[in-house]
């Protein structure tokens, strides 16, 4: 089976074995129920500063996470209004670890999983990611607690981007 777009999927089955040339019912009326969300992290920088004579170009340089869970009914349920975690290593120094907490999910929106850093020419941001490790979402039902997780998700390097500005792109 290939997802090939977010939500709340239900999916019924008939499970039949074949030997020998012959069907045989093994269980009938199965129902399979799961959630797909789509992932986009990226990176870009666009320029705040143009250079001149004594000064070098400023720069804006942003990481941004957009989670898509569907747009059916119900696809919000699934983790809307979760708090969650990620995890993730400075890719130019695998020495500094990451673990930001959120409040609230809210699907398709850019969020900044790290700050916006500024840097001017010649120089490079100080934090760049390009793996999340983890995504963890806490939830609680009846007292009972569970944890959904999504592991290692590329973050894929837009460059630069200046018509996106602080927001991020409009279509992840």
């Amino acid at each position: 089976m290939r997802i090939i777009k977010p939500g709340n999927f239900h999916l019924n089955f008939d499970l039949n074995k074949i030997e020998d040339g012959v069907k045989t019912s093994v269980a009938t009326s199965g129902e399979i129920l799961f959630n797909a969300v789509r992932i986009a992290a990226y990176r870009y920088h666009y320029m705040t500063r143009s250079g001149g004579i004594g000064h070098h170009a400023r720069y804006s340089f942003l990481q941004k996470l957009y989670m898509d869970t569907g747009n059916q009914q119900y696809d919000n349920q699934y983790l809307g209004g979760l708090d969650y975690t990620l995890n993730y290593k400075n890719s130019k120094n695998q020495n500094q670890s990451f673990n930001p907490s959120f409040t609230n999910f809210i699907p398709r929106i850019n969020i900044d999983f790290y700050a916006l850093q500024s840097f001017e020419g010649g120089s490079s941001p100080a934090i760049e990611v390009s793996v999340i490790d983890k995504i963890t979402f806490t939830k609680t039902i009846n007292g009972n607690t569970s944890y959904i997780e999504y592991k290692n998700i590329s973050v894929t390097d837009e460059g630069y981007q200046s018509s996106w500005k602080d927001e991020g792109n409009p279509n992840p």
